[in-house]
């Protein structure tokens, strides 16, 4: 059971990473469209799409504790569950939000940490039902 849980975590942090990192780059170029069209504007896009993907890498690092949920005594309790794969990135956000000094960037901060947390939300709930899913079988098997 371990092996089928830390393959289904490990694959659903790979995917939150890849995910968020293709709608962060995405937002950035959409909300800074404005600013496109010159060499320098081009560039300044660039470089805060690269930032935010790094961020979004930073977020993912940060939600290694979901590795944690391989204890059963974790997994079964929902507030640790939960506090498992939100806990490190909310704080690592806030930390950065309230001493960052985002004055010019904070659109970039607020772009890749919305779509980090969409989309850790959602394999945080396919999360729940495949564990809910697993649980069922080993009851039956008993």
């Amino acid at each position: 059971m371990r092996s089928v849980i830390t393959k289904q975590l490990t694959k659903n942090l790979f995917l939150t990473f890849l995910i968020s990192s293709v709608l962060t780059f995405l937002g950035v170029n959409t909300f800074y469209a404005d600013i496109r069209g010159s060499l320098e504007g081009n560039q300044a896009v660039f470089i805060m799409a690269i930032m935010g993907i790094c961020w979004t890498f930073i977020l993912t690092l940060c939600s290694l504790t979901v590795y944690l949920n391989l204890y059963a005594n974790i997994r079964s309790s929902r507030v640790y569950r939960m506090l498992t794969f939100f806990l490190l990135p909310v704080l690592s956000m806030l930390v950065m939000f309230i001493l960052g000094g985002f004055d010019d960037i904070w659109q970039l901060f607020a772009i890749a940490s919305g779509t980090f947390v969409i989309t850790h939300l959602f394999f945080y709930i396919r999360f729940l039902k495949g564990s809910y899913t697993i649980q069922q079988q080993i009851e039956s098997k008993v």
